[in-house]
Order: structure tokens, then C-alpha cells, then sequence
């Protein structure tokens, strides 16, 4: 397998299935049968990952990133505003309903990028 990042394997588990990407394509295996999950068209996916039930994907095209959600039905949501140019997006992380993005401009050159997230808890009780 090349080092390229458009072809590194990148994987995530959620709800007992393992979901896995290669260039744009997300693809699904249940422990039984591997399938298409969903394509990101003209994207290439640097990270995945899995916050509070939801699947996460940064994305790269050209110059620019992106952070998308990914809904248990494969429907793509752009999550943020387009990050700025030349600073790719790398890791991912939550925390306190805050999406935060580490980008990288050159090997010395990076930041955090914070996405605030706004939908409702799960499993709240009332007082």
C-alpha cells in the first residue's frame, strides 16, 4: 500500500460494524458481508472518526479542508465553514460538543480549529 494519503486505509468501529475509507470512498463491513457505506465525490478522506454515536469525516480537495458528518444512512452534512487554504486537515477529536481539527500548513506550521456542534443530546433526563 502507498504512503500517499489518498490511499492509506483509515478505519473507525460503530455499533458493532467497522467502517473504513480509501481515497472518497467509505465503505461498511457487519462481520459478514463488506459494502459500499457512501462517496465523497472528488474528496479525499484523512481521518474518520466516531464522536457520541455520529461518524466524522476531514476531508481534503485541492488546496482546502473540510470536516463532514456522516449519518447512519450514508447522507453527507458539511460540518463548519471550508478551513482555510494550504492548512490540511489531519486528527479529530471532541470535546464538550466542540469538534476540534488539527491542520497542518508545512511540518512546522500548524493549528486547531475549533466547530462548535449543535444537536440534541442524547439521554437527557429531566431534574
Amino acid at each position: 500500500m502507498s504512503a500517499e494519503t489518498s490511499t492509506t486505509l483509515k478505519s473507525v468501529r460503530l455499533d458493532g460494524r467497522l467502517y473504513y475509507a480509501v481515497g472518497a470512498t467509505i465503505r461498511v463491513f457487519d462481520g459478514i458481508k463488506d459494502s459500499l457505506f457512501t462517496t465523497l465525490t472528488g474528496y479525499t478522506i484523512n481521518q474518520l472518526g466516531v464522536f457520541d454515536g455520529r461518524l466524522y469525516a476531514t476531508t481534503t480537495i485541492s488546496t482546502t479542508g473540510t470536516v463532514f458528518e456522516i449519518d447512519d444512512a450514508g447522507r453527507v452534512r458539511q460540518i463548519g465553514a471550508v478551513l482555510p487554504s494550504n492548512f490540511l486537515p489531519q486528527a479529530i477529536c471532541l470535546h464538550q460538543n466542540d469538534l476540534f481539527v488539527t491542520c497542518f500548513k508545512a511540518a512546522t506550521l500548524s493549528t486547531v480549529y475549533r466547530i462548535r456542534l449543535v444537536y440534541a443530546l442524547k439521554n437527557i433526563r429531566p431534574l
